[in-house]
């Protein structure tokens, strides 16, 4: 079987820890419970308590000691427990990492990871414990936003944003940590820049864009479509800011038509921001466009009721056809 992604973001943060060794690694309980997603057991042995450091159960002070690390120039990867609480450390995070380099008129790079479990887990969690936090931080200049959909993604796309020298909120979705590599994901590189972003599934007739665990839900929306003559191309842009949006206009420069897949909520999510990119910069004007998102509402306790309003593949194909059909009326 494939590695999960869970094995592939260990490998990853050896492979930081190995080639750098002015890499640090920060969080709560990264020995004593293999950190909040059980990636970290045995790091604190092989790499020493100078450099693996479990810190006290505060995002503030997690969050403050992470950057003051990369100020003095080491390369730190920090994990925030759960991406729900990197709100405890909004000052931090919004008005000190992302402002650091303008502010300061700072030239030297500034090398932080904060990497944390995000999104739905279908384990019970609540609403505290399961949020898509993209378009929170969406709308704060100077932060990138990492979320990998897939093993092998997921490990080049940490180390490279290692490399970035600006501040990374690197989300790990909760449903996607024990999957193994899904092999419909047809366009994954296996080298080159992998936070640009790729088509994950070639087609003519639409364009899906989707992220983390929704690409799954993208291409099993594809595969449907494709029974009953629809061809859909799926895109996986890995880096949702700064987002490669020349790949997505490039797609719909062929298809026309745009749905995007989006585990946020609806108003004033990333899906939004991406279809009114669309319309003022895609070389072609739309012929249609859906989003599908979760509601406004807050995440259930009980994991039946969160997966009725979870974006999934029926819904996917619903607003796919939608467009469709629609276009067919005026031809």
């Amino acid at each position: 079987m494939s590695a999960t992604m869970r094995k592939a973001i260990t490998a990853g943060l050896h492979d930081v820890m190995t080639s750098h060794t002015d890499a640090i690694m920060l969080g709560e309980a990264l020995d004593t419970r293999g950190g909040a997603s059980e990636i970290t057991y045995g790091f604190l042995q092989r790499y020493g308590g100078d450099r693996v450091i479990e810190t006290p159960i505060s995002e503030n002070a997690l969050v403050g000691m992470a950057l003051g690390a990369a100020v003095s120039g080491l390369r730190v990867i920090a994990e925030v427990y759960s991406a729900d609480f990197l709100v405890c450390a909004g000052s931090e995070v919004v008005n000190d990492i992302a402002k650091w380099r303008y502010q300061h008129q700072w030239k030297a790079p500034l090398h932080l990871v904060l990497r944390m479990p995000a999104g739905s887990s279908a384990k019970w969690a609540g609403p505290e414990h399961t949020q898509s936090i993209e378009a929170i931080f969406n709308n704060v200049p100077g932060l990138r936003i990492v979320v990998p959909s897939t093993p092998g993604a997921a490990r080049k796309a940490l180390i490279e944003a290692v490399e970035i020298g600006d501040p990374v909120i690197f989300l790990e979705h909760r449903s996607l940590y024990d999957l193994p590599e899904d092999e419909g994901a047809l366009g994954e590189a296996a080298s080159g820049n992998v936070l640009r972003g790729h088509i994950a599934v070639p087609g003519d007739d639409v364009t899906i864009v989707a992220w983390g665990a929704m690409q799954r839900v993208a291409r099993d929306a594809a595969r449907e479509l494709a029974d009953i003559g629809i061809s859909a191309e799926v895109i996986d842009p890995v880096t949702v800011k700064p987002m490669n949006h020349h790949l997505i206009h490039e797609s719909l420069a062929q298809t026309g038509r745009l749905v995007v897949v989006d585990e946020g909520p609806r108003t004033g999510g990333t899906a939004a921001e991406i279809i009114v990119r669309a319309l003022e910069e895609a070389p072609c004007p739309l012929q249609g466009f859906r989003r599908v998102t979760f509601p406004d509402v807050h995440h259930p306790f009980d994991p039946r009721l969160e997966a009725a309003l979870l974006p999934d593949r029926a819904k996917v194909v619903e607003a796919v056809k939608s467009i469709m059909d629609k276009a067919a009326q005026y031809n």
